[in-house]
């Protein structure tokens, strides 16, 4: 892994490529629809019916940011593009999965529609490797940490000052949705970039101070969705930090029985979840079918057993009331748009194949964030591991992997890079801290 001492990287924000990067990386962060393009969708009847005409919601905008990332992208990657190269063939797993989303387009049920996407996540893979080939450890923390200031601020100015655009209407009476299309995705991308705020490493009183405000500001805007995720991901991200800091000031012994502890208890809590899920449900204000959750996984299974190993297509089974889609939005009773489960939502995509890809990257970054963890040198390697967590917690309710132009999809390649990495210099005794 490469030197992670930041005083020998110059401050994120005297970089020109750091500001020029901005402007896809909010288009990330907001998936593609900005707030003053989901203005039109932000009511009741579009969320419930808005995809009845064929999916096409959205077209518009990510055609524009996926014209933006072409233009953009090539320009800035083309000095480490060797680079990137060589950590593309190192990690092949990354490489073997965007290969299988492209082969999709031959048999996809559209396959114009799968055509369209399989290169944009191709680009997006790609971004996240040069993203870590391009910026420090340090560099790329802070960078992250830059772009969660932005989202904060025009999330909280549109929620107070312009309601038409940062307050949801589609359902919660009062619930923000700051620049973000939804306000479960407000809650989720906040959550992601709060990380950033959680492990930077703090020099000096100023930047205390910064963190400390970045910090509240942040949980602020995800009380203010009302979000049941967002309150779930709150306790999730409180109870992984004090444990994660409680084993950090272990000895490397202890760290071990304390991580094979944590993780049989963290099971015991998922066993105990699951056979409560009705009651949790209903503490969190939600119904027992997890607002329309469980009938979706229902009804979806019917139609993943007709092509369990090859799946749909990328990005081409949800199609409102045309194809395939049609007999799950039938049997719920509105346009479904999404798996609302990050695993079903690559398997009815990209078969049982798709799922074996993915699965193999999360286990992999599990183990090394084990070893990670457990060595306890370095607060970037212990935010690459929270940002692997967060991931596995917001799988089981929301549909972030493999997903084009989404900021969450590209943190977690670049987790599992670091990860990888981290753990490798960590084996052969060359992590510097």
């Amino acid at each position: 892994m490469r030197n992670v001492t930041a005083s020998s990287d110059p401050p994120i924000s005297h970089l020109v490529v750091s500001w020029v990067l901005m402007i896809p990386l909010v288009c990330f962060a907001s998936n593609g629809m900005l707030w003053f393009r989901a203005v039109a969708g932000n009511n009741e009847l579009t969320s419930r019916f808005g995809l009845a005409g064929g999916g096409e919601a959205g077209t518009a905008d990510n055609i524009a940011i996926t014209i933006l990332l072409f233009a953009i992208v090539p320009v800035v990657l083309f000095p480490k593009m060797k680079s990137v190269i060589q950590l593309c063939r190192k990690d092949k797993v990354f490489a073997a999965l965007a290969a299988w989303i492209m082969v999709s387009c031959l048999w996809s049920q559209f396959p114009m529609v799968s055509l369209e996407w399989a290169p944009v996540v191709a680009l997006n893979i790609v971004f996240a490797f040069y993203l870590y080939r391009r910026f420090s450890p340090d560099q790329q923390i802070r960078l992250l940490l830059l772009l969660g200031w932005i989202c904060l601020v025009l999330s909280i100015v549109l929620s107070l000052f312009f309601p038409e655009y940062g307050i949801d209407h589609t359902g919660t009476t009062g619930a923000w949705r700051g620049m973000y299309y939804h306000k479960n995705v407000c809650s989720m991308t906040t959550a992601f970039l709060l990380l950033g705020g959680l492990y930077v490493p703090a020099t000096s009183f100023l930047s205390r101070i910064s963190r400390v405000v970045y910090v509240c500001l942040s949980v602020f805007l995800i009380i203010m969705t009302q979000s049941a995720t967002g309150r779930v991901i709150l306790a999730c991200l409180l109870a992984y930090c004090l444990a994660t800091r409680l084993v950090s000031v272990l000895g490397p012994r202890e760290r071990t029985i304390a991580f094979i502890m944590g993780t049989t208890i963290a099971l015991a809590l998922v066993g105990t979840g699951i056979s409560n899920a009705k009651a949790i449900s209903l503490f969190l204000g939600k119904d027992p079918t997890l607002t329309g959750r469980t009938e979706i996984w229902k009804s979806m299974m019917s139609s993943i057993v007709k092509h369990p190993i090859l799946g749909y297509g990328y990005k081409a089974f949800w199609r409102g009331y045309q194809g395939e889609s049609a007999n799950v939005s039938f049997a719920t009773h509105w346009a479904v748009p999404s798996a609302h489960n990050a695993f079903l939502e690559v398997w009815i995509a990209l078969g049982a194949v798709g799922v074996a890809l993915v699965v193999y990257t999360l286990l992999r970054a599990i183990r090394d964030a084990f070893v990670c963890l457990r060595a306890g040198k370095s607060p970037y390697l212990a935010w690459y591991a929270s940002i692997v967590f967060l991931t596995i917690v917001l799988s089981a309710d929301e549909g972030e992997l493999v997903i084009p132009n989404g900021l969450m999809w590209i943190l977690y390649i670049l987790a599992c890079i670091g990860l990888s990495e981290g753990a490798r210099s960590i084996r052969l005794g060359l992590d510097r801290g």
